[in-house]
């Protein structure tokens, strides 16, 4: 159903893209200002009042978009009941136009539990990728135990370990499922620090060559209020296979705490959108010329924050193009109600140069 208001707000944004993004074989160190223009979307979307919300009490959180042949595809975390944030589960919904959504099944879905024990009590953050060596489609996503929070630590999520799931129909139509329930191939080190309590959280896989990596998050939940929310890198050479972190294991070094990467590749460089937790709570741009080293460039502020109507934005879902122009979804959190709409952001990226 399509949302009851409607509001465009355009911002433009003066972002530094390294030259090499346009030209990979110069090896010059200049940079070139690409003009970014961003525009919230709100009539398009999925709020309480879309037919097919009826059995999701808390909104939505985390997922992806994609788009093939003529539709779009969305995976999506539903936090549907009792208790909000825990019991997930994610279900596939499509559009014909990237605006009117339609609910058509759920494709994992596991008992939650409170303690401590079952690894996959809660489950977050998935993202789909096709793997053309295996002719389908694999789901990430993250499982996590749970436990009653405590007042010095967060444990309502913890352990965070990234799950692959294979769909069990071939080709691009598997995008749809069903899905098996996955397989460990990637976990949080046991030396590097910077990897804390919540495991890892967000995990955004891209082909640089031959092989694969990912961006990914962990924080210190550990210590509450947390303070550090950090982005790493892991590679593998097996889509489906096991996973791990590059070199020495450090993190990104960025000016802002992140969670909860998008990567996409664009022309001859690579874009990730991350959402910043704390500071200005709006989403921001990374960019690299490689896939390896990573830059912050700007953050993408769409409206003061004095003039939002809702407590804060969350998580990207998806960072997808159709017809020259660029989108992502993202999780809106009111003051005054407990249910959680997704709205859409609409970014145009092209040279400063170009007309």
């Amino acid at each position: 159903m399509e949302l009851k208001t409607e509001l465009i707000i355009a911002v433009v944004l003066q972002v530094l893209l390294l030259q090499g993004c346009k030209n990979a074989n110069n090896s010059s160190n200049q940079t070139v200002v690409d003009l970014v223009e961003a525009k919230l979307i709100l009539n398009s979307g999925i709020d309480q009042n879309h037919p097919d919300t009826d059995s999701i009490k808390y909104g939505f959180e985390s997922g992806d978009v994609k788009k093939v042949g003529d539709r779009f595809h969305m995976l999506v975390n539903e936090r549907f009941a009792d208790l909000p944030t825990v019991n997930n589960r994610f279900a596939y919904w499509q559009s014909a136009d990237n605006k009117q959504w339609k609910r058509k099944s759920t494709l994992l879905q596991f008992s939650y539990d409170t303690t401590g024990v079952v690894p996959n009590s809660c489950i977050y953050s998935p993202k789909w990728v096709y793997s053309k060596k295996e002719n389908l489609w694999c789901l990430f996503y993250i499982q996590y135990k749970s436990s009653p929070s405590r007042t010095d630590a967060f444990y309502l999520r913890y352990d965070g370990e990234v799950m692959c799931s294979k769909s069990q129909t071939k080709g691009m139509d598997g995008i749809a499922g069903p899905f098996d329930k996955g397989k460990l191939v990637f976990k949080k080190s046991k030396t590097a620090n910077w990897e804390g309590l919540q495991g890892i959280t967000g995990f955004s896989p891209y082909q640089v060559g031959n092989k694969w990596y990912a961006l990914y998050g962990s924080a210190n939940t550990e210590n509450k209020p947390c303070t550090n929310w950090r982005i790493g890198i892991a590679t593998t050479d097996s889509l489906s296979g096991q996973w791990n972190s590059t070199g020495e294991n450090l993190p990104l070094e960025l000016p802002i705490s992140a969670e909860a990467p998008q990567v996409l590749k664009l022309e001859d460089c690579y874009l990730a959108l991350v959402d910043e937790i704390g500071g200005n709570e709006n989403f921001s741009l990374l960019t690299s010329k490689n896939g390896l080293d990573w830059t912050y460039h700007s953050e993408l502020k769409f409206l003061e924050k004095e003039q939002w109507k809702w407590k804060e934005v969350r998580s990207p879902i998806g960072f997808f193009e159709d017809k020259g122009s660029y989108y992502t979804y993202f999780t809106t959190y009111y003051k005054n109600t407990d249910f959680a709409p997704l709205r859409q952001m609409k970014f145009s990226i092209k040279p400063i140069n170009q007309k």
